[in-house]
C-alpha cells in the first residue's frame, strides 16, 4: 500500500504544472526606441542527468508590435526541474543559458539591442576619376563617433557595386568632401534611421 502511494504521489509530481505567462520588449539603444516586428521564441528545455537536452522544443512565437512588445500569454510549465523555460530572439537558445523565465509568475523580459538600418547610397552621377578629383563621403553614428563609415575614392568603386550597406541605427552625422575641376565644395547632413529599416542616401558628384 505504502510503495503504491509513493509512485502515484511522484507520477503526480512529475507532471504537476504551475500557470505561468510571459511578455518581452525589444528596446534599441542607438534609437532611444523599442523596436517593432521582432521574432521572440519561447521554449522548453529538458534537462537529461542535469544536463540541458538539445532537443529543447519551441512553445510559442510572438512579433513584437508597434510599441516593441510582445505577449505569448499564459501557459502551464512543468513544475518538475527537469525542465526549464527561456525566451531568446529569433537566432536560437544557446543551451547553457539559464533560464529567463520564472515558473508560476508573471514574467516581463527586456531585451537590448544596437540595431541596425539598410543604406542604400546612391552617386549621382557617379563620381568621374579624374586626376585631382577626389569624393569623401563619411556616416559617423551620434553614439559611436570614434568608428565612422567612410567611402574615399579608393574604395568607392568596390561599394558602389552592393545596393545597400548595414549602418548603425539612429542619428547619422554625414560629412561629404568633394574636390572637384579644382573646386572644393564640402556638404554636412544629419539623417535619423530607425531600427531595421531601409532608406537611400544620394550624393551628388
Amino acid at each position: 500500500m505504502f510503495v503504491l502511494l509513493g509512485i502515484f504521489s511522484c507520477k503526480k509530481t512529475n507532471n504537476a504544472t504551475t500557470n505561468t505567462s510571459v511578455k518581452a520588449s525589444e528596446f534599441d539603444e542607438n534609437t532611444q526606441q523599442y523596436v517593432p516586428n521582432v521574432t521572440l521564441l519561447l521554449w522548453e528545455v529538458q534537462k537529461v542527468g542535469g544536463q540541458p537536452q538539445i532537443n529543447g522544443q519551441v512553445l510559442k512565437t510572438v512579433n513584437t508590435d508597434a510599441n516593441g512588445q510582445g505577449d505569448f500569454g499564459a501557459f502551464e510549465a512543468r513544475e518538475s526541474s527537469d525542465y526549464y523555460y527561456v525566451v531568446t530572439e529569433d537566432h536560437g537558445i544557446n543551451y547553457t543559458v539559464q533560464a529567463n523565465v520564472i515558473k508560476g509568475q508573471n514574467n516581463t523580459i527586456a531585451f537590448t539591442v544596437h540595431a541596425s538600418a539598410n543604406i542604400a547610397i546612391k552617386f549621382i552621377p557617379p563620381p568621374p576619376y579624374i586626376t585631382g578629383d577626389s569624393l569623401s563621403v563619411t556616416f559617423t553614428n551620434k553614439n559611436y563617433p570614434l568608428n565612422p563609415f567612410t567611402i574615399t575614392n579608393s574604395n568607392y568603386s568596390h561599394y558602389s557595386q552592393f545596393p545597400s550597406l548595414s549602418l548603425d541605427a539612429g542619428y547619422q552625422y554625414i560629412n561629404i568632401d568633394k574636390y572637384k575641376s579644382g573646386i572644393y565644395t564640402n556638404t554636412k547632413d544629419t539623417v535619423f534611421y530607425s531600427a531595421n529599416s531601409t532608406h537611400e542616401y544620394d550624393v551628388y558628384w
